[in-house]
């Protein structure tokens, strides 16, 4: 090996990676400005030039006659940079929260490093040596061994800075949170499709975009195609896909980025693409899949009983030809891409007679599946059997029979067949099924049985797990497993839509596909568990069977919790029926409950007593009614859904003469500020300095700026907060103001902006959990922000005279002397102080306007 470079820059650690600078205390002029700027486009995205120094004037970084000189200075802050639109972005900024992947090879694992093209470019192209999660940090070299001659970007760690035991192939995704990055191994099956298809249409439109040419009119490359494509779509690498060279590969575009096919990527490049990702397949074996899935469509049109045995050598061949062959042929029939069971069941039948050896393993294999298709579980376990005997190292085989041995409730001989398959240790089946080993009782075979049944342990528990109660949990992992088979997760996706209520919201359709309410009520309200029940019944245990039985038709209600011991057990009203349950608590996450609250959840018998399903979801005391409401009109799964998507959605944010909040900006050069400041105060009232204008509007006897305009030496600033009102100041400004010559302009939905914070701002971005508050008040201008809070203390003072449909109607004054309703307007106000942000309303002040003394 030859280190062609070494980079031996050493980055302190201030908040994460940065330039190198002095102490906080001993910054200079010039350095204080370039932490404000990264600051800055940190927290505001990319800003034209003006806007920039304009905020840095606004915030005191500069004064008003360092203008020109700020203007020389950005140039000289490392990783700021204009993007194609003039904007100017810190580019480290840009990265942060990102997941990138990457597929590792041999070579990588044995040098301990990742090569950056063109995964990772975005990082050694414009990002600084990265501090690690664990210490010490990533610097780039360019390396070669002497069998290419090409150098590689790379990144080089500490010893153990990448994931142990990788192999060749694995996938590592590389994120950066606070300055910080972390490299983890990721279950390449995780990597979802339609994630993967939108970001690459992603990538795909900002080529277009940009004609495929840089600046100068050459190809574009990689690193700048990632740049602009983060600033143009937000969302993108938010959550881990596949690497960048397999999503070029899918959009058609080859890793130099100067050559496409056609001009969209058709449905046989995606389907090809998707089975050398997710099944490994080079392009033989692809094509070898795409060929046996045309022949069973071909034989189930011709309804064909015969194979002439030259045909079906070649047939048996392309199956022969990869073990993943089999695998991925037998998901098409029961995903989006296949010819259906019945084709592939015809195309079995007349292969088996010329099927020998381990082929005749993979033929196993495939009517393996089409018996699941079928609901025959006794004729998909004997294929399999047959497969693994046939073919002891058909790693697939070993994983389905692992399924269904599961599902019998032997967990030792499942895991059994999942080593024998190669499957990690770290896999979550593995995992469950290990610790469900680990916990079993520690008596004999022939003792008798902990559960107090009588009979001897190998005769009772031991076969089945434990006592029912304590199976519901696995009985659910299950059910999970069932409705995680393709046939079930294509069927799947139109409540995943409704739940999202977005379809085209790629982020919220990946949390809509992990929302357990989702899966429950699939199960319940789309009956899905009798075909559970049907399709895989006869292999669980008898009791577990009865009792799955026992659930179906058990309705979601809205129920109240009226005592709770944390971690034990939950005591609940039914607010529908009257009806009170104690359940056995394992899912609602007791240990944060408290009487009062109120779960949107199913509870069903466990075999001794009560235990809540998947899917509990906490439901806010202004909702409860009309929840209620929409459950007495028996809704479908799909109406369930999308009626918990409203609840989550933002709120329509409107100005006070009902137009569309979008905030807007214009920026005008002027030529005669006193000429600028003359004029405007014609049409504006001016506040003391003179230099600012406000519009006013009276609604309701309160007065309500529509917006600013700001004159700051030879520049004229407005700042609205609707577009018609932009477009009103605009045509003020070009009548009145001599030489006016507009600069920029932006407008952006007050939906998008809270969109955006929700995500960048999340606590925890695996659970993609939002933080609270729509829009940061402190960081509006002083007019704005005084305008809120009067707003918000004026509907205060209404609010509590107002007739409140929650409240049955009555006013949160009645409700207070209303024994009826005391408590839920109580309730109300402790679950708002709890959600309460910048921008809210104030329980504290509410309080104190309905004489409740403060809490």
């Amino acid at each position: 090996m030859v280190d062609d470079h070494h980079d031996d820059r050493h980055t302190p650690e201030l908040d994460g990676w940065q330039e190198p600078l002095s102490e906080p205390d001993d910054l200079d002029a010039d350095e204080v400005v370039a932490l404000a700027v990264r600051s800055i486009l940190a927290t505001d995205g990319p800003l034209p030039e003006a806007d920039l120094i304009d905020r840095l004037i606004t915030d005191g970084v500069i004064g008003l006659d360092e203008r020109d000189l700020t203007e020389d200075l950005l140039w000289d802050i490392p990783r700021l940079m204009p993007i194609r639109d003039g904007r100017l972005v810190h580019l480290p900024a840009l990265a942060e929260g990102r997941t990138f992947t990457h597929r590792m090879t041999g070579a990588e694992i044995a040098d301990q490093r990742l090569t950056c093209n063109p995964d990772l470019s975005l990082y050694v192209t414009f990002i600084p040596p990265l501090p690690l999660e664990g210490g010490g940090e990533a610097i780039e070299r360019h390396w070669h061994d002497h069998t290419d001659q090409e150098r590689l970007p790379s990144l080089f760690g500490p010893p153990g800075w990448l994931p142990d035991d990788l192999e060749a192939g694995d996938v590592v995704a590389c994120r950066i949170d606070a300055g910080r990055l972390r490299v983890t191994r990721i279950d390449q099956n995780t990597l979802d499709p339609e994630a993967t298809e939108h970001t690459a249409e992603h990538l795909r439109a900002t080529y277009d975009a940009l004609d495929g040419s840089n600046r100068v009119g050459g190809p574009i490359d990689e690193p700048e195609l990632l740049l602009e494509t983060v600033v143009r779509y937000p969302t993108v690498f938010r959550r881990p896909v596949p690497p960048i060279a397999e999503l070029l590969a899918v959009t058609g575009l080859d890793e130099d980025l100067d050559d496409w096919a056609a001009p969209h990527a058709g449905a046989d490049e995606l389907q090809a693409a998707w089975f050398q990702r997710a099944y490994g397949l080079d392009e033989h074996g692809t094509d070898a899949v795409r060929i046996l899935i045309g022949t069973a469509e071909l034989f189930e049109r011709e309804q064909r009983e015969d194979l002439p045995a030259d045909m079906a050598d070649n047939l048996l061949q392309m199956l022969a030809s990869d073990p993943a062959v089999a695998e991925a042929l037998g998901d098409t029939h029961q995903g989006s891409l296949g010819s259906g069971a019945a084709g592939l069941a015809r195309l079995v039948r007349l292969l088996r007679p010329y099927a020998r050896g381990r082929v005749a393993g993979a033929l196993a294999l495939l009517e393996a599946r089409v018996a699941e298709v079928f609901g025959d579980a006794a004729a998909g376990e004997a294929a399999l059997r047959r497969a693994i005997q046939l073919d002891p190292n058909l790693e697939a085989a070993h994983e389905d029979l692992a399924w269904y041995l599961e599902d019998r409730g032997d967990g030792a001989a499942a895991l059994r067949h999942l080593r024998l398959a190669g499957v990690r240790e770290d896999d979550e089946q593995v995992q469950r099924l290990t610790d469900r080993q680990t916990v079993r009782p520690l008596v004999g075979r022939n003792d008798p049985c902990p559960c107090g049944s009588g009979a001897k342990f190998k005769k009772c528990c031991e076969r089945t797990g434990g006592p029912l109660p304590d199976r519901i949990d696995a009985l659910f992992d299950k059910i999970s497993m069932y409705m995680s088979r393709p046939l079930q997760r294509a069927e799947l996706m139109p409540l995943v839509e409704a739940r999202a209520g977005d379809a085209s919201d790629q982020e919220r359709l990946i949390a809509a596909i992990g929302d357990p309410l989702v899966f429950d009520v699939a199960l319940f309200e789309g009956e899905w568990l009798e075909d559970f029940l049907d399709d895989r019944g006869s292999l669980l245990p008898a009791d577990e069977r009865d009792l799955v039985a026992t659930w179906i038709g058990a309705p979601r209600s809205l129920y109240e919790v009226v005592a709770v011991d944390p971690g034990e057990w939950l005591e609940l009203l039914d607010l529908r029926s009257g009806e009170r349950v104690t359940v056995r608590e394992q899912r609602a996450g007791s240990t944060r409950l408290k009487t009062g609250d109120a779960l949107f959840t199913r509870v069903v018998p466990d075999g001794v007593g009560f235990q809540l399903t998947t899917g509990v979801a906490p439901i806010p005391v202004q909702h409860r009614e009309a929840l209620l409401a929409f459950l007495d009109t028996s809704p479908s799964a799909a109406e369930i859904c999308g009626w918990m998507a409203a609840l989550a959605a933002p709120p329509t944010l409107a100005t006070m003469e009902g137009e569309p909040t979008v905030f807007c900006t214009a920026q005008y050069a002027i030529d005669d500020p006193d000429q600028a400041t003359a004029a405007l105060r014609d049409r504006y009232e001016a506040d003391p300095d003179g230099r600012v204008f406000v519009d006013w509007v009276e609604v309701d006897g309160n007065r309500w700026g529509r917006g600013t305009l700001e004159v700051d030496g030879t520049r004229l600033r407005i700042t609205t907060n609707a577009e018609a009102r932009l477009d009103r100041f605009k045509a003020v400004v070009e009548e009145v103001v001599a030489g006016a010559t507009l600069l920029d302009e932006s407008r952006r939905a007050a939906a998008e902006l809270l969109a955006e914070r929700q995500r960048g701002a999340s606590d925890d971005p695996a659970t993609g959990e939002a933080p609270g508050g729509l829009v940061d008040v402190d960081a509006m201008p002083d007019e704005f922000r005084q305008a809120v809070e009067s707003h918000l203390r004026s509907y205060e003072r209404s609010w509590v005279d107002e007739s409140i449909p929650m409240f049955g109607g009555l006013t949160p004054r009645q409700a207070l002397e209303d024994p009826t309703r005391r408590e839920q307007l109580l309730a109300f106000l402790d679950e708002m102080e709890r959600e309460e942000v910048p921008g809210s309303m104030s329980a504290r002040r509410i309080r104190q306007l309905l004489g409740i003394g403060l809490l």
